[in-house]
This record gives structure tokens, sequence and C-alpha cells, in this order.
């Protein structure tokens, strides 16, 4: 747990927006060097990015030079999509009645059908 936690105190410091995917065990941040999604192994803290190619340890990452890109980069989080989601369907369903958490509840099953078939 020690170098996760170097790691998102990195992250937090230089102010980059990421997030700790629990089923892959890394943390996924925009890449410092061309802005698109890097993912880092919370073990190891080596990281790479598939997009530019570029990939090191956290050591490596401290030294590469910030773009501007990368802190203005908002990276696609799952999980907080997911929350998102489920609140507007719970405002609609305040100004619509029942059938829109009629329809939450078939998006749900839809959800974890596609995840269930990975």
């Amino acid at each position: 747990m020690g170098k996760e936690l170097i790691a998102i105190a990195f992250f937090k410091d230089r102010k980059l927006n990421y997030y700790l995917d629990s089923l892959k065990k890394a943390i996924v941040f925009p890449c410092l060097a061309c802005g698109k999604q890097a993912d880092m192994d919370i073990a190891t803290t080596r990281w790479s990015c598939d997009f530019c190619q570029q990939k090191g340890n956290l050591a490596t990452l401290i030294t590469i030079q910030v773009m501007d890109a990368a802190v203005n980069t908002a990276i696609f989080n799952p999980k907080k999509e997911w929350y998102a989601i489920k609140r507007r369907f719970n405002k609609l369903s305040q100004r619509h009645g029942q059938e829109m958490l009629v329809l939450l509840k078939k998006v749900e099953e839809l959800v974890k059908y596609y995840e269930g078939s990975k």
C-alpha cells in the first residue's frame, strides 16, 4: 500500500485527474506526455500509455514536464459516470413519475448483463 499512497500524493500535488481502478489494480490518469489515458500498476508504480507508447515508473513520471493539456484533461471514470447517470434518472423520476425508475432498472439490468459478458 505504500507505493500506491506515494503515487496518489504525486497526482494530488500536481493537481492531475486520476482514479483508482480496483479491478485492474491500477491508477488511471492522463498521460503527462500526450494527455491520453495511461495506467499505473499500484504495486510496482510501473505505468504506460498505449497512445504515445511512453512508459516507466513513478520516478520517471516525476521527471516528465507536465503538459498543460494533461492538467486540464478529464479522463473517463466509469464509476463516476454511472453515479451521475443514476442521479439524473432519480431527478427525472421526481418530475416525470415512476416510469423513469422503471427505465433505470432496465438500464441497470442491461449494464449488469454486459459486465457479465466481459
